[in-house]
């Protein structure tokens, strides 16, 4: 793909008026034309040379190199605002991803990225010393350092003042700014606040008007990427690490070998490599091996299916938080039939809203419905402590009445069209509770007193079981009608008893999992040993970093840290990476 502008002249902000690029395919389209041309001079396939000693050292480097860059980069999605440091620097860059569109499962996202201590939000009243005690809360027994911290707090504002004049010279013209509609999970928790960390980017940072896009956040990344001179590769799958040993017995990472249009290439990267590839949750092996909610349903690009991490554990990196996954609730029916295709799952908001409750088979409520996603998600993977210890809340449902189908009940998304009924094809209907819970299989009895103790709670103003409505996030999130609420003590409540009444199953569907090869705070990925793996860095949902750590601190929980890490790794690379590798 021709390049419209040098580096210099983007950065002086002469993009505003170039051709930008229409869409992430375009990209990918181009990246692909230019591998086919390359790939038209007879090259052979290359060979990849096992265990040869040299000099004490153990290589597998190919016969031949395919590509030679300063950095490959392994993942177009939280790593794009560290290919775009890296770039601006005046490294060679290469970004590849497994996907035939380019962006990322970061592209599937709400295009908002938690970024606590961050300048805006400090003039709100937030602090270091804030965000510290709030993430701590959350990352309560994980497997999180303070130094991954540290740097991830210290370098939010750094990366919003490098990336905002990039993306607003972009043909979006975004700036960043707060958003209005989301903030914290749990802004009740000690150093937690209502709003202010959760940051979106909308044109010319208009957060008055509901003017977000996920779809314009990330293709002016890539736009970016492409105008800084990066070569991206759509279609492009990672599946092992050159590297060779040191005289310690550490890694050396020299390329990578790849997947491109049915051939095997190898990657030179002079200087380093940058491991982003995604999670693991397509790969339903690994889940299980993992995980605590097994056998999740997957909303994210498909080839997150764990190659990328049996390669790099051929390194032998230290691994964290690879027990978690952050998760969302989705219609099993619907479900099946996305993965069938291998689109990403749709996932569910509806329980957010009055006159709607979840149950087990039970015929009982098992969680605050208002309560944020990543909450709700890990109460799949209880157990009951009788009989053959199944899963008690697999499956489960979704209850409501026509009053919740009368005031627009779909809010979710990939979700599929309503029926004439105003509700989705697969949920189950009846003119009364008795023959719903026949017709869906749970406890008559048990359901019945469910329904009738919620409608209590309800008259009452408080749910006395799960605390529904007592968090500030409970009144806010998704709730369509707060701002015209004049009561301020808005529930989220509301009884069930206006026929039809309506049930879809629901089963736990995967984000993104969290664990991976630990990083330092420079963003180096960890050698067992306790040492870095050289010329090795990481971000993202692949590198353990959470949250961080298991904690979803708002809304953008795992893209905040994600993005940042990127921007760690490229200025990481570019002070410690001055020489080739040879």
């Amino acid at each position: 793909m021709s390049k419209n502008l040098s580096r210099r002249e983007f950065l002086k902000g002469a993009a505003a008026g170039a051709v930008g690029v229409a869409s992430a395919g375009l990209l990918g389209a181009c990246a692909t034309a230019a591998t086919e041309e390359a790939a038209t001079a007879p090259v052979a396939t290359p060979q990849v040379i096992t265990e040869t000693v040299v000099e004490k050292k153990v290589f597998n480097e190919p016969a031949k190199w395919d590509y030679e860059t300063d950095v490959v980069v392994i993942g177009t999605g939280t790593s794009m605002y560290g290919v775009a440091k890296l770039a601006e620097s005046g490294l060679d860059v290469i970004a590849i991803d497994a996907y035939p569109t380019l962006g990322g499962s970061a592209g599937f996202s709400g295009a908002v990225l938690w970024l606590p201590n961050n300048p805006k939000a400090q003039e709100r009243g937030d602090s270091k010393e804030l965000s510290k005690k709030y993430i701590a809360q959350g990352s309560n027994y994980s497997n999180v350092e303070d130094e991954l911290v540290d740097a991830f707090l210290d370098n939010v504002g750094p990366m919003l003042e490098f990336m905002d004049p990039l993306m607003e010279n972009s043909q979006y013209g975004l700036k960043y700014c707060i958003s209005p509609e989301l903030g914290d999970y749990h802004p009740h928790w000690e150093g937690g606040i209502v709003e202010g960390r959760s940051v979106d980017w909308r044109p010319g940072g208009d957060n008055v008007n509901y003017n977000r896009s996920a779809t314009n956040w990330r293709l002016a990344y890539l736009e970016i990427a492409e105008q800084l001179g990066v070569q991206l590769m759509a279609s492009t799958k990672m599946t092992e690490f050159v590297y060779r040993f040191g005289d310690d017995g550490i890694p050396e990472v020299l390329g990578i070998i790849a997947e491109q249009d049915g051939k095997k290439v190898a990657m030179k990267a002079n200087k380093a490599v940058l491991f982003a590839p995604g999670g693991f949750e397509w790969n339903w092996d690994m889940q299980r091996d993992f995980t605590t909610v097994v056998d999740a349903f997957a909303c994210s690009t498909s080839t997150n299916d764990g190659t990328a991490f049996k390669a790099v554990q051929a390194l032998g990196p230290e691994l964290t938080n690879m027990c978690y996954q952050f998760g969302i609730v989705c219609y099993e029916e619907k479900a099946k039939e996305q993965r069938e295709n291998g689109a990403p799952a749709n996932i569910v908001f509806e329980h957010h809203n009055p006159h709607v409750i979840m149950v087990n088979m039970d015929g009982r409520r098992f969680m605050n419905e208002a309560a944020d996603y990543a909450t709700q998600n890990r109460q799949f993977g209880h157990v009951n402590t009788y009989g053959d210890n199944l899963l008690t809340n697999v499956p489960a449902w979704t209850v409501c009445d026509q009053q919740a189908v009368e005031a627009g009940f779909p809010n979710g998304a990939f979700e599929g069209d309503v029926d004439e009924r105003g509700i989705f094809p697969y949920f189950i209907g009846a003119d009364t509770l008795e023959e719903l819970a026949d017709k869906i299989g749970v406890n008559k009895e048990k359901f019945l007193g469910e329904i009738e103790r919620f409608n209590g709670f309800v008259e009452k103003g408080h749910d006395d079981d799960f605390y529904r409505g007592d968090s500030a996030f409970d009144r806010i999130f998704f709730q369509r009608n707060v701002k015209t609420t004049e009561d301020n003590v808005y529930r989220t409540l509301g009884k069930i008893e206006k026929p039809p009444f309506y049930a879809g199953k629901v089963a736990p569907c995967t984000l993104g999992t969290c664990g991976g090869p630990r990083i330092n705070g420079k963003a180096q990925i960890k050698h067992i040993s306790g040492n870095v793996i050289k010329r090795l860095y990481g971000c993202g949902n692949g590198t353990g970093a959470g949250g961080p750590g298991k904690a979803y601190g708002g809304a953008g929980g795992t893209l905040g840290i994600g993005f940042t890490c990127g921007y760690i790794a490229a200025n990481t690379i570019i002070e410690s990476e001055k020489e080739d590798w040879a």
